[in-house]
């Protein structure tokens, strides 16, 4: 893993709000491997990236993972909230929600 794409991952988490604390639970989890680090790193970054191609405004792409969604996956809680559990699938499954809405 580049140490690049790695601090991109923690600007990108505290641009949304995540505090130090959350930064470290959803990236660098105690009992990851360094493969499961790179990936965590890689999603993250793909959520930024994905969220620069739906929305053109700075606020909206910052905002967007704090903003109570109601969809059936995220059931009224905010991508941000759901990614705090620090776990890999709630991470996946975000990144994947967020690609398909990219790619609309």
């Amino acid at each position: 893993m580049d140490d690049n794409d790695f601090k991109l991952a923690i600007l990108a988490l505290k641009r949304w709000g995540a505090e130090e604390w959350l930064v470290l639970k959803i990236l660098a989890c105690k009992s990851c491997s360094a493969e499961e680090e790179a990936l965590r790193v890689a999603l993250v970054n793909s959520i930024s990236n994905d969220l620069e191609k739906i929305f053109s405004n700075t606020r909206n792409r910052q905002e967007f993972m704090t903003m109570k969604n109601d969809n059936a996956y995220f059931k009224g809680r905010s991508p941000l909230n759901t990614i705090s559990d620090g776990s890999l699938s709630s991470l996946e499954e975000c990144a994947k929600r967020i690609k398909f809405i990219s790619v609309l």
